[in-house]
């Protein structure tokens, strides 16, 4: 029997961010906490989806096996990857960008605004229950509505059973679900995408 998985679409307004700001969503002691814009590239991005997407399985989803569509997407000049450190350590990362062009468009003709996507946002599974993942997604956030006057993300119901009510707490809208989509992932023991 074939796996079926759930796929939560996110989305917010800037004003639901300042919002969630003024409640105090990305608080944290912030002390030893940075975020860090690396090069975008497959020789920095596959590594860092292996190392905190992997216990997620992300590094076995048919797009991130296809080098081509990699090198596409990190060549976008809207493309960002931020490394996540604490105390100097790296514990995280994300991948940013431009949706896809029809998402954008309906998404600006219906709020007025560019969209910005997260693609990808990880934390390491022994540095989440902490806090630090919404200073980091606050941080995040800030840089991001500089410039967009939205931001979606999607979230599989493989990952974390706790992301769809975390993304709630800090003021995104679940815009809609994809109910028992078939498994795509790769086989656990079959190739996962790999640097050449």
């Amino acid at each position: 029997m074939t796996e079926r998985f759930d796929n939560y679409h996110f989305t917010m307004l800037r004003p639901a961010f300042e919002r969630a700001v003024a409640e105090g969503c990305y608080d944290h002691p912030a002390e030893g906490l940075a975020v860090e814009p690396v090069v975008s590239t497959p020789e920095t991005y596959l590594p860092l989806l292996q190392r905190f997407g992997g216990p997620w399985g992300w590094d076995r989803r048919p797009k991130y096996g296809d080098l081509d569509y990699i090198t596409r997407r990190l060549a976008e000049p809207e493309t960002q990857l931020t490394l996540f450190r604490a105390a100097g350590r790296e514990i995280g990362f994300a991948m940013t960008g431009r949706p896809a062009d029809g998402f954008e468009a309906r998404f600006a003709a219906a709020h007025g605004g560019p969209v910005a996507e997260i693609e990808n946002i990880a934390l390491h599974p022994a540095e989440t229950g902490e806090g630090k993942g919404r200073w980091f997604l606050g941080a995040l956030l800030r840089g991001l509505f500089a410039d967009h006057s939205a931001v979606c993300l999607a979230s599989r119901s493989t990952n974390h059973a706790g992301v769809p009510r975390f993304y709630r707490r800090m003021g995104f809208t679940l815009a809609h679900v994809e109910r028992g989509l078939p498994d795509d992932l790769a086989p656990a023991n079959g190739p996962a995408c790999r640097v050449a």
